[in-house]
């Protein structure tokens, strides 16, 4: 089971995928906990340039992409060749978010830009959604204004899909909404 968790800086992704990574632990389901930017140091290179170098949307995109191919064959691959979950902190669905909807790239450009990795198709994906106004600011994205995290909740919105979504509103603290969160895990644990 590949899970991807997604949502506006600050909602508490890393917070949600600790609680449900020892939450799997406990149900002993083999796993493991990712991110394009945190685990492998090419990705903490490429954040590290993302975040402190003035570029392009396009240009940005082009990096997310790069390192998103790298992370798929480097840790999603074998992960799943393993047979073993994955939780991940961010994927493509944050590149439609930030990319085209807070950076107004066209969606033609990063459709086609997209296009041209080969990566696995998440299994589930946790929208966590929360206020804007309720976030931390913590990286450049802050100075963009509210406008700029106004579409990118528009755009999670668009690319919402009830088939392999669930959405969880953050706002109602972490206890309540990591206990929803492993109750709808654990039916999918015990249909596999």
């Amino acid at each position: 089971m590949f899970i991807v968790f997604e949502g506006i800086d600050g909602v508490g992704k890393s917070s949600h995928i600790r609680g449900v990574a020892n939450f799997l632990a406990e149900m002993g389901v083999q796993h493991t906990c990712t991110s394009e930017f945190g685990n492998l140091q090419i990705g903490k290179n490429i954040r590290y340039i993302l975040m402190n170098y003035d570029l392009t949307g396009r240009e940005e995109l082009f990096l997310i992409n790069a390192i998103r191919s790298y992370h798929s064959r480097e840790v999603l691959a074998p992960s799943i060749k393993a047979d073993q979950w994955i939780l991940m902190d961010r994927f493509i669905d944050s590149t439609w978010a930030y990319q085209h909807g807070g950076k107004q790239i066209p969606k033609e450009v990063v459709q086609e830009i997209t296009n041209l990795i080969d990566v696995p198709k998440p299994d589930l994906v946790v929208l966590l959604d929360g206020d804007s106004h309720r976030n931390i600011a913590r990286d450049k994205f802050d100075n963009a204004g509210s406008e700029f995290f106004d579409r990118v909740k528009e755009s999670y919105e668009e690319r919402f899909d009830s088939r392999n979504w669930l959405r969880y509103n953050t706002n109602l603290g972490y206890k309540p909404v990591q206990e929803m969160i492993r109750k709808d895990l654990r039916k999918r644990i015990f249909q596999s």
